[in-house]
C-alpha cells in the first residue's frame, strides 16, 4: 500500500517569475470569469425569487442568493476597476461597465467587447479610438 505525504513548505523563490504579460493574462482571465460568475448569479437570485414569491417558498434561497450575488457584483466591479487601470481605458468605458453590471446577464455581452475591442490587452489604449468602428465604404469612381 503506497502512502501519500502532503509536505507544505515556502519557496521564497518562485519557479516561474510574474511578468507583466503573465499579470495581464489573470487580470483578464480574473475580469472574463467574475462576470461569467456575476451572470449565474443572476440566474440563482431570479430563481431564489419565483421560489420566494409566486410559489411561497422560503426566503432562505433569497438570502443566500443576494449575498452569493452581492460578493459576485462587488468582484465584478473590483476586476473592472483592475483591468480598467491596467490596460489604460478610457473614462467613458468604466460607467458602462457598471451600467452593464447593474442589468441582468450583461457582464457577459461587456466582456466580449472588450476582448474583440483589444481592451483586454496591453496597449489596447494605444491602438484604440474609443469610437464605434463603422464599416469601411469605398467610393466608385467613375
Amino acid at each position: 500500500m503506497q502512502r501519500f505525504v502532503l509536505c507544505l513548505s515556502f519557496d521564497p523563490e518562485p519557479t516561474v517569475p510574474l511578468t507583466t504579460g503573465r499579470l495581464d493574462r489573470a487580470s483578464a482571465l480574473f475580469f472574463r470569469t467574475m462576470s461569467i460568475i456575476e451572470a449565474v448569479s443572476w440566474v440563482g437570485m431570479i430563481i431564489a425569487l419565483v421560489v420566494k414569491y409566486p410559489l411561497d417558498g422560503t426566503p432562505v434561497l433569497v438570502t443566500v442568493w443576494g449575498w452569493v450575488h452581492g460578493l459576485a457584483w462587488i468582484g465584478f466591479c473590483v476586476a473592472g476597476l483592475n483591468v480598467a487601470f491596467r490596460f489604460r481605458w478610457s473614462w467613458w468605458l468604466v460607467p458602462v461597465g457598471l451600467v452593464m453590471s447593474v442589468l441582468p446577464f450583461m457582464t457577459i455581452p461587456f466582456d466580449v467587447w472588450m476582448e474583440r475591442t483589444g481592451r483586454l490587452k496591453r496597449g489596447a489604449a494605444a491602438n484604440s479610438t474609443d469610437t464605434i468602428p463603422t464599416s469601411a465604404t469605398s467610393t466608385a469612381s467613375t
